[in-house]
């Protein structure tokens, strides 16, 4: 009777008709019911948990195998018990995943969304859940899986963002993961029409790693195709009861907003130039705002601004944020990091990051940077995060690293790929934070990875 009552409550949250697979919804039951439960804490048995909820033995039969094959459930001869750290790596155990205090005692949830059928993804994020847990045990881990419509997640994001119960979301992001869609590309691509080919595109998806942050404190604006549409959802939950007339407008009355830090996302670079240099269906009614800011003329055809005193490039239309942190896929900005030894850019922090490569068709990458005393601390912290040797190996172990597929290696770079060596470079060069705490941008790691300097 006991074991039919823990099921139940622990294990029985099953929606069938979510259009989330019911294994799947088992499988997070299940990781909540260990992440929550002290190590060695019995586990009902496969037909147990078939019977009490009338689920299919197969379908709990392959919710069960990865916490099995991980080791975080463990059978013996007197039953199956759990064992969160059994199967955690030594190196994982030791990721400095934050370092800011959380002030809430009770437990929190963090939505992570995710895909059903990305198995390597998922281990990666789980063995990075499984030390944050152990390091935060006030925090609750929650996988949500998102199918990837990413075309209209621009107007639902906010929508997720308001839940109260959740403090950040972690968008994962594939590298041309529509077959459908990607065939636009190999046209004129004989190298990537062959890796579209290979069982290695099957099996190994090109996957970036996407570092969950606290959200709670900060404002995350979109400049993506849907700006205004995002930007609106986003009116609705600032209390802002009156749409300013311009872009410009509305971050004075965000800045005004003393308790919260503003965060700008950027998921290409092709969106942005598209809506501030040739003004699209969405940004059209901006643009002259933008230009009136730089006095610039019209962007000649690289998408950047030319002016009498310097060269602006689209991502740095908001001068005028003292605060402001810029976070943008390294894939996406690759095309930055030419012209980062030629331009002078009034932004005083630009974060390029070791993104495999997105695309917004899937709505690129979303980043949040806790609250904090100042920016330069905030992007220190983050940065120094994303390059620790310990997360990088978490994703090159789970193959989630572009070089490690067999497909043309121009390739991989021209999509914005990094290999397992860039990794390391990147974690052995490590973080000048003094330069940050006096105020002054982060200096280049190498020639391949460039911060704007003020």
């Amino acid at each position: 009777m006991v074991t039919d009552i823990l099921i139940k409550d622990k294990l029985g949250r099953i929606q069938r008709r979510s259009g989330v697979p019911v294994y799947k919804q088992l499988e997070q039951n299940i990781a909540e019911f260990i992440n929550s439960s002290p190590d060695q804490t019995y586990f009902p048995s496969e037909r147990e948990i078939s019977r009490i909820l009338n689920i299919h033995r197969k379908t709990v039969s392959r919710a069960l195998t990865s916490f099995f094959e991980s080791g975080r459930l463990q059978s013996t001869g007197k039953g199956t018990f759990t064992c969160r750290t059994a199967a955690a790596d030594p190196e994982i155990h030791e990721l400095n995943f934050m370092t800011f205090p959380l002030p809430h005692p009770e437990r929190r949830k963090i939505r992570i969304l995710s895909y059903e059928n990305l198995p390597l993804l998922m281990e990666a994020w789980r063995k990075i859940i499984d030390s944050f847990e152990r390091r935060h045990s006030g925090v609750s881990v929650e996988m949500v899986y998102q199918y990837p419509k990413f075309s209209e997640l621009g107007y639902g994001l906010f929508d997720w963002l308001a839940d109260s119960e959740y403090d950040a979301v972690q968008l994962p992001v594939t590298l041309y993961w529509d077959r459908d869609y990607s065939t636009l590309f190999a046209e004129n691509s004989p190298a990537f029409r062959r890796l579209l080919d290979s069982p290695e595109f099957r099996t190994k998806q090109l996957i970036g790693p996407v570092i969950p942050f606290v959200l709670e404190h900060c404002y995350p604006v979109n400049f993506g195709t849907r700006f205004c549409s995002v930007n609106l959802d986003l009116l609705k939950q600032t209390g802002i009861k009156k749409a300013p007339d311009d872009f410009r407008e509305l971050i004075r009355m965000l800045i005004g907003r003393k308790d919260r830090l503003p965060v700008f996302l950027a998921d290409h670079p092709e969106n942005i130039i598209d809506m501030v240099g040739r003004g699209n269906a969405d940004s059209r009614p901006y643009t002259a705002a933008y230009r009136e800011w730089f006095g610039t003329e019209e962007p000649d055809e690289t998408g950047l601004f030319r002016s009498s005193s310097k060269t602006v490039e689209a991502h740095t239309f908001l001068p005028f944020l003292e605060r402001q942190v810029m976070l943008c896929p390294n894939g996406s900005g690759c095309r930055l990091q030419m012209l980062n030894q030629q331009a002078t850019f009034p932004m005083k922090h630009y974060l390029p990051l070791p993104d495999p490569g997105c695309h917004s068709h899937f709505g690129g990458n979303l980043f949040a940077v806790p609250k904090a005393s100042s920016a330069p601390e905030l992007a220190a912290e983050f940065f120094s995060f994303l390059y620790e040797t310990p997360n990088q190996e978490i994703f090159a172990g789970c193959g989630l690293v572009p070089a490690r597929i067999s497909c043309d290696p121009v390739l991989v770079k021209n999509l914005g790929g990094i290999s397992l060596d860039e990794f390391r470079t990147f974690a052995a060069a490590g973080l000048e934070r003094s330069s940050w705490q006096e105020g002054r941008c982060l200096n280049s790691l190498n020639n391949n990875s460039s911060v704007i300097k003020r």
